[in-house]
């Protein structure tokens, strides 16, 4: 079985409301199970990470578009609860160290944190949405870059 097939395999798993799944293919098994507890967003026993991004250092520019990227692979939510506001919106003015969105892996919540200040330009993912390491999340009409 190819890498990408076991990639695409464990992303279906993931979506799917199927809590075991075992397979059996020419010498290669694969047996995946979910916990079935949920973990609400904000709940006081899950972990909190904070990721603070640092632009790369660069001569002064006026006006810049600076990419926050994904720094692992995880679910991407635009607030912490489903109940709450999203943490920005296209069009707002953020501050650097403001939150933009979280993303949760293995139970982890990871705030991750603007870079730079200036105005929301474009949110990629949807809400729920599974980001790979290093995709573009949020682009930012920078400031201060």
């Amino acid at each position: 079985m190819k890498k990408e097939d076991i990639i695409e395999l464990l992303r279906e798993f993931d979506k799917s409301s199927l809590t075991v799944l075992d397979l059996k293919d020419e010498g290669f098994e694969l047996s995946l199970k979910k916990k079935t507890k949920i973990v609400k967003l904000g709940d006081s026993a899950v972990e909190n990470i904070v990721y603070d991004f640092k632009p790369e250092e660069s001569e002064s520019v006026q006006s810049e578009n600076f990419y926050v990227e994904a720094p692992l692979v995880a679910s991407f939510y635009r607030a912490p609860s489903p109940e709450s506001d999203p943490f920005i919106e296209i069009g707002d003015y953020v501050q650097k160290g403001q939150v933009l969105f979280i993303l949760e892996a293995m139970k982890m919540i990871n705030e991750i944190k603007s870079p730079v200040s200036g105005r929301v330009v474009n949110i990629f993912p949807k809400n729920g949405e599974l980001v790979q390491f290093g995709d573009r999340v949020v682009e930012i009409e920078a400031e201060d870059v």
